[in-house]
C-alpha cells in the first residue's frame, strides 16, 4: 500500500512539473502577442487583467477606470403612470 501511494504521489507531482512545463512557452507567447495592448493600456491608466482562454492560452481584459466613475440615475416612477421616456402605443 505505502508503495502505491507513493508511486501516485511521483506521478501527480510529475504530470504538474510537465503541465507547468508545457504552459511556460504559450505564457511567452501571449505575452509577445498582447504586448501592443497592453502597452496601450499603460500608457492610458488602464487596468489589465488576464485569465486562462482557450488551448492554454492567456486572454487579456482591459478597463478603463473611467467608466468606473459613472452612475446610473433612475427616477423614481410617476404615481400617475406617466413616464416621460414612456413611448406612446
Amino acid at each position: 500500500m505505502t508503495t502505491e501511494l507513493t508511486t501516485r504521489q511521483n506521478a501527480s507531482s510529475m504530470a504538474g512539473r510537465l503541465a507547468k512545463r508545457a504552459a511556460e512557452p504559450l505564457q511567452k507567447l501571449s505575452d509577445r502577442v498582447h504586448a501592443g495592448g497592453d502597452a496601450f493600456a499603460c500608457e492610458h491608466g488602464w487596468a489589465i487583467a488576464s485569465a486562462t482562454g482557450r488551448l492554454g492560452f492567456t486572454r487579456r481584459v482591459y478597463r478603463d477606470p473611467r467608466f468606473d466613475q459613472r452612475t446610473v440615475t433612475r427616477r423614481a416612477p410617476d404615481r400617475t403612470g406617466w413616464r416621460p421616456n414612456a413611448r406612446a402605443g
